[in-house]
């Protein structure tokens, strides 16, 4: 499931690792000088509040990329 470009949602058995069929991942990517350096997550249950945990994992990343950028200067 895409929530949106930027963050990549994977509910249940859509999750190809079977140890994690019965959990639901949230991920996004943070960036230093417009590369990909690393990726955040929420691992949880198949009914979290989806909405919730997206606003928050792409706050993290906007912050943690934010704060490359002063090292990148």
């Amino acid at each position: 499931m895409a929530f949106e470009k930027d963050v990549e949602v994977i509910i249940g058995r859509e999750n190809t690792n079977s140890g994690l069929r019965e959990c639901s991942l949230v991920l996004t990517t943070y960036k230093m000088a417009d590369r990909v350096r690393g990726t955040i997550g929420v691992i949880g249950p198949t009914r979290m509040h989806y909405g919730q945990v997206v606003a928050r994992v792409r706050l993290v990343s906007q912050a943690t990329s934010e704060v490359l950028a002063h090292f990148g200067n």
